[in-house]
């Protein structure tokens, strides 16, 4: 994903933009620091957004933060080859939860609560 005026966008269209973008990485470059930060965000991210938009939910699917262990090696395998030292960094879903929602309207509504 990359970011523009604060904005995550799709890869394919970042490319469509004629300004320069900036991709998306984490500050902390050290997976023990960034694991502690994802089972924070982990709290927050199932606080902040099942109870805006619980009338609209299916379900809510928490599996938790990533484990060390797939961390570890989703680091080394998609990012090892091209920055070695800072690989980590690169690890965006450490912190998950899907929300699943019954229709594309129910999604819609909760979309402009979020």
């Amino acid at each position: 994903h990359w970011c523009s005026n604060c904005c995550l966008l799709p890869e394919s269209e970042g490319f469509k933009q004629s300004h320069e973008l900036s991709p998306i990485h984490q500050v902390q470059e050290d997976l023990g620091c960034l694991l502690v930060t994802a089972a924070d965000a982990q709290v927050v991210l199932r606080n902040l957004f099942v109870p805006l938009v619980q009338q609209q939910l299916l379900e809510a699917y928490d599996p938790g933060s990533k484990p060390k262990r797939v961390a570890e090696l989703k680091a080394l395998v998609r990012f090892g080859a091209g920055d070695e030292r800072r690989r980590c960094r690169h690890l965006l879903d450490l912190a998950r939860l899907a929300l699943v929602f019954p229709s594309c309207d129910m999604l819609l509504a909760a979309l402009d609560k979020i």
